[in-house]
């Protein structure tokens, strides 16, 4: 469907030289027009009517009988001259112009705010276009989805992997045994030895260290029992901790990533929109289509300042848009080693590529199958390698580049928890031999 419309205010009759008259008049000679609809033009039919031939059609949407409906070759070669903006007068016009192939329309208003804009797109005529009551068709080719690209998750300090690869339950049933036999070894030996000298010797060999000045074998059956048990766990655990540990230190350490909606609604991140899309997000998320959570990550901001933070890839944000448009901005972390951001798999809204056709067009079948030979033959993927090629000529596209070729695996930062501990551990032995040294001089005093 075709649907011309002309909005002509034109208070007391006429405006300077152009009356509506001489308007109608002109527009019959130019579309060779062959009927005139006049409705709800009572009152200004004296003033409208031109000094032509035509045939002439009074309809008032105020009468008892249902508006007619115009057919044969009056449907293609009719002008509608509508003096009346309010909801009964579009109501008329959806319901005269149901079945029309080629739709002229003429509004004469008096003043502007005769004409509610915001009724006609809601529940008047272009409703009826909206909802395809009319003889007309969209025909869908595709749909373009719309996705929301997040930073990639932050690298781990290189300091904190020496205690990645066990889990804090795996650090604490690991200390539990540890005490647990201490003070089993120390029972058995009747409570003879030192605590301190026990846990030592429960440490080496959960350790696998030698321990030349005791024999196991001499000390009864509890004792060798004791020793393969502390020795077989000991071997397991380290076994496992050596490969965790390089193998951490050869593929890195990440913290969480966001891989869903219900992740970036709980993660500490904005996501930079203007105020079009903010608005479209809180409709989304009324209707419940998306998570509710959503809405309070919003940051409104320009829609200059969107673009330059996400052609940039400032991964202080995060950003949505189109997926070819993602793809774009993403061609540039291309030689990363480690990419600035992702895309969620989770399809944030779809916007329909269509094209629109009237029903009973000849060429409609043979028009559908060239748009989908066209497509099947990759001019997409065409076009997406030419819009690559033109954005680095452009400078729209600058690849970033990692900042280093080589990985340092055992830098300073590395052994930053080691030393801690063993800082940790000289400060607890200082203590404790101060312990020992003070403590009988306080009991002799």
């Amino acid at each position: 469907m075709s649907l011309i419309c002309w909005l002509l205010l034109l208070p007391a009759g006429g405006l300077g030289a152009f009356r509506a008259s001489d308007v109608i008049r002109q527009l019959n000679g130019d579309f060779r027009l062959e009927l005139n609809i006049y409705l709800d033009c009572g009152g200004h039919l004296d003033e409208l009517l031109p000094r032509q031939g035509l045939p002439n059609l009074l309809l008032n949407t105020d009468s008892a009988e249902p508006l007619p409906r115009i057919l044969g070759r009056f449907s293609e070669r009719s002008l509608t001259i509508a003096c009346g903006g309010d909801n009964r007068t579009l109501s008329g016009m959806g319901q005269l112009l149901w079945g029309l192939q080629h739709l002229p329309v003429l509004f004469v208003l008096s003043s502007p705010q005769e004409f509610p804009f915001e009724w006609a797109l809601g529940r008047g005529l272009l409703r009826a276009l909206a909802l395809n009551r009319s003889d007309a068709g969209l025909h869908v080719l595709f749909n373009v989805n719309g996705f929301i690209m997040v930073p990639w998750a932050r690298p781990l300090a290189k300091s904190l992997y020496i205690v990645r690869p066990f889990e804090g339950s795996v650090w604490a049933a690991l200390i539990g045994c540890l005490v647990l036999a201490t003070v089993v070894i120390r029972w058995m030996r009747d409570e003879t030895s030192s605590l301190s000298a026990t846990f030592l010797q429960v440490m080496q060999l959960m350790l696998q260290q030698s321990m030349s000045s005791m024999r196991h074998f001499t000390q009864g059956l509890r004792h060798v029992l004791v020793f393969l048990a502390l020795f077989t766990v000991g071997f397991i655990l380290n076994t496992l901790y050596q490969a965790q540990l390089s193998s951490s230190l050869t593929t890195g350490l990440y913290m969480r990533q966001i891989n869903s909606f219900d992740d970036l609604a709980a993660a500490d991140r904005k996501m930079l929109m203007d105020e079009f899309d903010i608005e479209f997000l809180t409709n989304l998320t009324r209707s419940k289509v998306i998570q509710p959570a959503l809405i309070n990550i919003a940051l409104k901001a320009p829609l200059d300042d969107v673009f330059y933070h996400r052609k940039h890839l400032n991964t202080t944000y995060v950003y949505q848009a189109m997926e070819d448009r993602l793809h774009f901005e993403l061609f540039q972390q291309k030689y990363l080693r480690v990419p600035l951001f992702k895309t969620l798999p989770e399809v944030f809204y779809q916007v329909p590529f269509f094209v629109g056709l009237r029903h009973g067009l000849p060429f409609a079948a043979l028009f559908n199958d060239y748009l989908r030979g066209i497509f099947e033959s990759g001019i997409l993927l065409k076009w997406q390698g030419d819009a690559y090629l033109e954005g680095i000529y452009s400078g729209e596209i600058r690849f970033h580049t990692s900042p280093g070729l080589r990985i340092q695996v055992f830098d300073m930062e590395f052994y930053h928890c080691t030393y801690i501990l063993l800082a940790l551990g000289w400060l607890t032995s200082a203590i404790v031999f101060l312990a020992e040294k003070c403590l009988p001089h306080a009991r002799n005093a």
